[in-house]
């Protein structure tokens, strides 16, 4: 699935983290897109509100793509709040 951005962003490796969130949802679909190439092999990617469904297709290419390392799930009971943490395959940086 590709989607294209409507204004130039960097095309390599620039980031150690890039948190994803803001409303609406569906603002964060080219932050999804262009992850892998914005942030640094062993980097960190952070997608907050990561169970919403309205880029669920998106989320899929960035789970194949990188490794999820943990998803915070709050403990009452609605949809749209957890957190997902993904480390960049590669480079030799240790986070934790």
């Amino acid at each position: 699935m590709e989607f294209r951005l409507d204004y130039p962003y960097p095309t390599r490796e620039l980031a150690d983290l890039l948190l994803i969130d803001g409303k609406p949802n569906t603002a964060r679909i080219p932050w999804i897109c262009v992850a892998e190439k914005l942030v640094k092999p062993g980097g960190i990617v952070v997608l907050d509100n990561s169970d919403e469904t309205d880029y669920a297709d998106w989320k899929h290419e960035l789970d194949q793509k990188m490794v999820s390392w943990v998803t915070i799930h709050p403990s009452f009971p609605k949809k749209g709040f957890d957190t997902t943490f993904y480390r960049m395959p590669g480079g030799t940086e240790t986070w934790i």
